[in-house]
């Protein structure tokens, strides 16, 4: 019997949260050796010449992955198409980052950045190799495959080479090393996982797939410019060591966020473009996702600005103590940008990814005045211009999709309701029991308040699944729960006693 759609989207939320866990561990494990070894000066080099590959790597995929996975019907000469356009996007972007690394030193003002540049250039091309396999692999909710081979390629290509090179003195050269080598091993594996036929094709391709990738492509860079022009800022306006202080609070915070949405955006793009037609199933799928993903990123993210102090003072010791007002703003940020990515892959499962466009557009263009004036300032004043204008981006994300699927207000505040009560909670015992354990080293205190997180988190579901589960998300956490020994345990016969409405 071939498996439902809901079958399968609940099959690949299943391996992609295991992957999940695996690559959160692994990458806070390597943020926090490397940064101990290397300090903010190392980190704040990296982070402006890998600036230039973020929005390189945008423009050498041209969004023709996502293209992929969103068509229809798709043909050996689309992909054809796409793997020839995205090679020689890599090809061109990494000979320009190349011959351009001198210019965009003298930018940040720090002439070291040109070696960090040559370095890093080459892996536009290695990523290139990717798109195409990962796009095909995520068409078919291949999920387990993806995990595994992006778990792995990190795993040795910074546990191993990243920090091999740290205590060999390497210096910014590990960080470089790291990326190129998580680079070339997962591109070597994505193809092994999911071969395709590699014969050159420049023209032709089906236009709906061109017009489809050029939205993608002017909604990703929009979406750059609103996650990355405060780096840049930081790292032109204050120096290396401003903008590693900033870079790594930003991604202790970021890193899981991202890991959190886009495992689900990845879930519910193919699932919405299969189901673009029908609007009671979109309605449903986004109100259970963004009800799970309140639940988990409103209590974390918040308890993280609750005790940041705390928190970089356990994770990377006093050198990076500066980083502790900039992570409060910042964590409170990701609150907001969780629930705004769950509404990208729906808007662009059912053909809509013009209207995101537009919306990052314009919120783009305020982020940027926002920062400029933030920067005549401080790097904190610049990290809350950052909450602010993540607030205004989910609302405009939010009402947009909300038009397009016929979304009402009491519904999304319904779904949004049990990871707000919970974040109170969480973030007043925090201040509490940190307040009390001041006298205390910071590590010893961060992990009495992460046990006690843990406990409230569990003890609030248990206690009011009604109100930390919506009746959506109640179905679909009894179909999870079955799938696992979990299933025959005490939450699980907790769970059932309610009764959930049955989800399709």
């Amino acid at each position: 019997m071939t498996p439902s759609l809901t079958e399968l989207s609940l099959r690949a939320v299943k391996w992609n949260y295991l992957g999940i866990a695996a690559r959160i561990v692994s990458q806070l494990v390597a943020q926090i050796v490397l940064a101990r070894l290397l300090g903010p000066e190392a980190f704040g080099l990296f982070a402006s010449a890998f600036l230039v590959i973020g929005i390189g790597s945008i423009l050498a995929e041209m969004g023709l992955g996502s293209a992929l996975v969103q068509k229809k019907q798709l043909s050996e000469s689309d992909v054809r198409f796409a793997f020839t356009w995205v090679c020689l996007g890599g090809v061109f972007m990494s000979g320009l980052a190349y011959l351009l690394a001198d210019v965009i030193a003298q930018f940040f003002g720090d002439e070291r950045i040109a070696s960090v540049m040559r370095g890093l250039s080459p892996v536009f091309v290695l990523q290139s190799l990717s798109i195409v396999p990962l796009a095909l692999l995520k068409r078919d909710m291949e999920f387990r495959t993806a995990q595994i081979v992006q778990v792995t390629s990190y795993l040795i290509g910074y546990m191993l080479v990243g920090v091999g090179f740290a205590l060999a003195g390497a210096g910014v050269s590990s960080l470089v090393a790291a990326w190129i080598g998580q680079s070339a091993l997962s591109a070597g594996m994505f193809y092994v996982a999911r071969q395709h036929s590699m014969r050159p094709m420049i023209r032709g391709g089906d236009p709906g797939l061109k017009q489809f990738s050029v939205r993608v492509l002017f909604t990703n860079m929009s979406n750059w410019v609103v996650e990355n022009v405060d780096n840049l800022l930081v790292g032109k306006v204050f120096g290396p060591t401003a903008l590693g202080l900033y870079s790594v609070s930003y991604n202790l915070v970021r890193t899981p966020a991202n890991h959190l949405v886009v495992t689900l955006q990845a879930v519910l793009f193919p699932a919405s473009a299969r189901a673009q037609d029908n609007l009671g199933s979109l309605r449903r799928a986004y109100l259970i996702v963004v009800a799970g993903v309140a639940l988990i990123a409103f209590p974390i993210f918040a308890g993280v600005a609750a005790v940041a102090d705390t928190l970089i003072g356990a994770l990377f010791g006093q050198q990076w103590a500066a980083a502790g007002p900039v992570l409060l703003p910042l964590s409170l940020s990701m609150m907001l940008h969780a629930v705004m990515a769950v509404a990208g892959p729906v808007l662009w499962g059912k053909g809509a990814a013009g209207a995101e466009m537009k919306v990052q557009f314009w919120i783009g263009i305020a982020f940027v005045a926002a920062l400029l004036v933030a920067s005549r300032y401080s790097v904190t004043a610049m990290a809350w211009a950052v909450c602010g204008v993540y607030g205004l981006r989910v609302a405009g994300m939010t009402m947009t999709l909300m038009r397009h699927v016929r979304l009402s207000v009491r519904a999304l505040l319904s779904a949004l309701r049990g990871g707000s009560v919970l974040a109170m909670f969480v973030v007043l015992a925090l201040l509490v029991v940190d307040r009390m354990l001041h006298g205390w080293t910071p590590m010893p205190r961060l992990a009495v308040e992460i046990a006690l997180s843990g406990i409230l988190l569990f003890g609030f579901v248990m206690a009011f699944p009604q109100i930390a589960l919506s009746s959506d998300l109640l179905g679909v956490t009894q179909k999870l729960l079955t799938r696992t020994p979990l299933g025959r345990s005490f939450l699980m016969r907790r769970i059932q006693s309610l009764q959930p409405v049955p989800t399709p």
